[in-house]
């Protein structure tokens, strides 16, 4: 995105701390290209095209937060969710565990009463 100014750039690019990396940063300042030694880009463009720019990736950053805003919203939800379907399936457990419980009572008690026939004949 950076406005590049001189062809011997990107060679001198991997130099850095060396004099042609340095002269090349001073060329830049000179140059206009960057502000200041913030390194924010000026570049070639007009104000109206920084503002229109500017304005861009105001709105990607804001549609960003609207899309986390989103995603978090589907996590929280989706952990509501999970809950319920972990109360419902310990709801269901429970009342698979009720009727175990009474159908073994009942086959005790037969199983009982059948014993009882047996050791009277007996």
């Amino acid at each position: 995105m950076a406005y590049l100014v001189h062809d011997n750039w990107y060679q001198s690019r991997s130099v850095r701390g060396g004099r042609r990396y340095d002269r090349d940063i001073q060329n830049l300042y000179s140059d206009g290209v960057l502000e200041s030694k913030t390194n924010s880009i000026r570049g070639p463009y007009s104000a109206e095209t920084r503002q229109d720019l500017q304005n861009d990736f105001n709105r990607v950053i804001s549609l960003m937060e609207g899309l986390i805003t989103r995603i978090n919203n589907n996590i929280a939800h989706q952990e509501q969710m999970a809950k319920q379907s972990q109360a419902n399936l310990d709801q269901h457990r429970e009342q698979l565990q009720q009727k175990y419980l009474e159908s073994k009572k009942k086959s005790d008690a037969r199983f009982d009463a059948i014993l009882q026939r047996i050791s009277k004949k007996a």
